[in-house]
């Protein structure tokens, strides 16, 4: 069983996975091309293991996984043969899926640091402008709050992406693209 999945390139990526009665919380699996339901052992992908961190969503984008750890941000390029770390990303990771949404430019996603967009070349902070916060970090970090129920998500037909806070509270940025 696995806790989070996508399909990139004809074969399906698993993370979090279990195997019997161990769990691998930092592996990722995966699929054979074209055999998306098969995950022979040795298609496993390790990029950081026992860091104490677990694999909460995976998303692909340009040919890249975006594998996304409680505390820090993976790019994994699947463009060749082989799979191999391109970048590592601390601070950038999420507490649960749904702060992670895909978008025509990219892939969005929010926690407690920033409001982030990732184009296929660079992760792009959109609470910054030209160095210059737009959001106090306080505010923002109260609005996405700790219990892990901020939202993340696309309108395609304005181009924007809506964070909606946690903690209860309905209130929403939204960021014009």
């Amino acid at each position: 069983s696995f806790k989070t999945a996508v399909v990139a390139n004809r074969r399906v990526y698993i993370g979090n996975v279990k195997i019997g009665n161990k769990v691998f919380a930092d592996r990722m699996m995966k699929s054979p091309a074209g055999q998306f339901d098969k995950f022979p052992s040795v298609n496993h992908i390790d990029v950081a293991t026992n860091d104490g961190d677990e694999i909460v969503v995976l998303q692909e984008f340009a040919d890249r996984i975006l594998q996304f750890k409680q505390n820090v941000l993976y790019i994994i390029n699947i463009a060749g043969a082989i799979e191999f770390l391109e970048s590592e990303h601390k601070f950038k990771g999420v507490n649960h899926w749904g702060a992670v949404c895909r978008t025509d430019y990219g892939v969005a996603w929010a926690n407690q640091n920033g409001c982030y967009l990732y184009d296929g070349q660079a992760v792009t902070d959109l609470l910054e402008d030209g160095g210059i916060r737009k959001i106090n970090a306080g505010v923002w970090a109260s609005h996405i709050s700790t219990d892990g129920k901020h939202r993340v998500g696309f309108n395609p037909s304005k181009t924007q992406i809506v964070v909606r806070g946690g903690g209860g509270t309905r209130a929403a940025y939204v960021f014009d693209l």
